[in-house]
């Protein structure tokens, strides 16, 4: 998005036009650009989308909750909650078959057979955002059924191909009726941080690592790299993720304030956090937040079991991710951590320990943290482009152990 010309002139048209609209024509005429725009990337998938959003829009309010009772203080009525099911089902189904068969095939043939599907644009996106909006108009807890806005919501141009995961009630409580200076400002200067990590601290990171070549070069002399150099890999191409992420992410907040819209925020200083459960507070959050309301509470509400629940929520930001075996273990190595940690801070509490108020420690934290998220890079980074022996050999060289290829 930040390097494509069309979007920014996207953004210079729109906004001057949407703020001298009519206040009941704006959201429709912010659909109407961000499809449009989107049509000139992936017209087909959009098209398609435009499908599933009326779909969704006609259908799921049908499964909503009576909004009245009758003179007994009884529901007038049930909502069909099928419906919701039904729906989440066949968006899922369209993910599955778009996003996960593909790479299954190639896994189950052990890389002879590759099925080439066009992905549709920001399928992960706005499969969630559908769901989300399902679930809670089926619960009654979204009354709003104006097209003109919940389209809006799902092709906002800014952050339809890598988010954030914005949720309906938040999107319509968080919007500005009437231009105010205030937005244009935090908007422009979120936009400028955005382009900084971006093209400053992003490209000098990934010139510097550049030197070690690619993953695939670098795994195939491995046997010859020292452990401090296998770190130093892991650590750059990480930086080189937060600061491109992080940074899209700014952009993608600060153009949607530019409409007045405050979008939820994606990062807090995850490379700070004092520990792994505090960096998934603060790393994706949107993403996180969404895992949290529709996997991991109603996950533990059924089974009170609260470490099954962090591990099928990490399992599901894993395959959301990718659905191959490298993201299903970084799901496994995180969801160890997580639950490591919760059940440090349990022995902690119930021993009355004070190690953990102590700087030494808050310190120590963090930089064992910072690792062991690095750690998670070699997943990541062998998830297309290596296999599960090298992948092992990758993790044992981060602990001074060297596997022969």
């Amino acid at each position: 998005m930040v390097t494509d010309g069309l979007f920014w002139l996207f953004q210079l048209g729109a906004v001057p036009v949407y703020w001298l609209l009519p206040r009941g024509w704006r959201m429709w005429f912010l659909t109407i650009t961000s499809v449009a725009y989107l049509m000139t990337i992936q017209p087909i998938s959009v098209a398609a989308l435009i499908v599933w959003m009326l779909a969704f829009w006609a259908l799921a309010p049908l499964a909503a909750k009576p909004e009245s009772e009758d003179p007994r203080g009884l529901p007038r009525g049930r909502g069909k909650g099928w419906i919701v099911y039904a729906l989440n089902i066949a968006a899922l189904t369209y993910l599955v078959i778009f996003k996960y068969i593909p790479p299954l095939v190639k896994a189950l043939s052990g890389g002879s057979t590759v099925l080439k599907v066009a992905l549709p644009l920001g399928i992960s996106y706005f499969t969630f955002k559908l769901i989300h909006y399902a679930l809670e108009v089926g619960r009654g807890n979204i009354r709003d059924r104006s097209l003109g806005r919940f389209a809006s919501y799902v092709f906002l141009a800014p952050i339809f191909t890598a988010g954030p995961v914005e949720r309906y009630d938040h999107y319509l409580s968080n919007r500005s009726e009437s231009f105010q200076f205030q937005d244009l400002h935090d908007g422009l200067w979120r936009i400028i941080v955005g382009l900084i990590k971006r093209f400053l601290f992003a490209y000098v990171i990934a010139t510097e690592a550049a030197h070690y070549g690619t993953t695939v070069e670098f795994v195939a002399r491995l046997d010859a790299e020292p452990t401090w150099r296998v770190w130093s890999f892991c650590i750059l191409n990480f930086m080189v993720l937060y600061f491109e992420f992080s940074g899209y992410s700014d952009v993608a907040i600060g153009a949607s304030r530019l409409f007045g819209l405050k979008i939820a925020e994606n990062f807090d200083w995850p490379l700070f956090a004092p520990n792994i459960s505090e960096f998934w507070k603060k790393w994706h959050m949107s993403l996180v937040n969404w895992a949290q309301a529709y996997v991991y509470m109603p996950l533990l509400g059924r089974t009170r079991n609260p470490y099954f629940a962090v591990y099928a929520t990490f399992l599901s930001i894993g395959i959301w991710h990718n659905g191959t075996w490298a993201w299903a273990m970084w799901a496994g190595w995180h969801g160890t951590g997580v639950v490591a940690h919760q059940s440090w801070v349990r022995y902690a509490m119930r021993n009355k320990l004070k190690i953990r108020s102590q700087l030494w420690w808050r310190i120590l934290s963090n930089i064992v943290t910072f690792f062991f998220v690095v750690v998670s890079m070699a997943f990541m980074m062998l998830d297309q482009d290596g296999t599960w022996f090298e992948l092992l050999r990758f993790l044992a060289k981060l602990f001074f152990i060297t596997i022969p290829a």
